[in-house]
């Protein structure tokens, strides 16, 4: 990373990044309180790995739900599992997908058109775009209650129901 992305990568909080290089690349948090969650470059995702990327999603954001950007640019593809738990409820107040092709565009319409999703997703080409539409979302930021005993998800994984 050089010059201005190098900088803004280092003002960025709660970063989380897996050591299996089939996993997501990285998952921050940035100093307007947006998730970025980063997929490698053709990267098939698989049940298993949507699993560990939401469940760290869940763990970063703790009580607060966070808009979130997931830059899918380039994917091959998406198993049928991984699309499960994309439909799960998690941390996210509203999703922007991001890709670059009319492939991921492909990719990303399949995707949502399987799964009930559980907040507003839409998919960009635009980062720009992507990012007014999760700036539109941080006064959807809310501070979840954990319940007594439980552990992992809070009352925010089921929007408070």
């Amino acid at each position: 990373m050089r010059g201005s992305s190098r900088q803004s990568y280092r003002r960025q909080i709660g970063v989380s990044q897996p050591t299996d290089s089939s996993e997501y690349e990285s998952l921050t948090i940035n100093d307007e309180g947006l998730l970025l969650l980063v997929w490698p470059r053709g990267v098939k995702i698989t049940g298993p790995s949507a699993r560990r990327a939401f469940d760290e999603v869940n763990r970063i954001c703790g009580a607060t739900r966070r808009p979130m950007l997931v830059d899918m640019a380039t994917t091959k593809s998406v198993a049928r599992e991984a699309r499960a738990v994309f439909g799960e409820p998690c941390a996210a107040s509203r999703i922007a997908l991001l890709g670059r092709s009319p492939v991921d565009r492909v990719i990303a319409n399949f995707t949502l058109g399987v799964s009930t999703v559980p907040c507003p997703t839409k998919f960009f080409t635009s980062r720009d775009q992507a990012m007014a539409f999760l700036r539109e979302g941080l006064d959807d930021r809310t501070t979840c209650r954990q319940p007594a005993g439980t552990v992992g998800r809070s009352d925010c994984a089921t929007g408070g129901r």
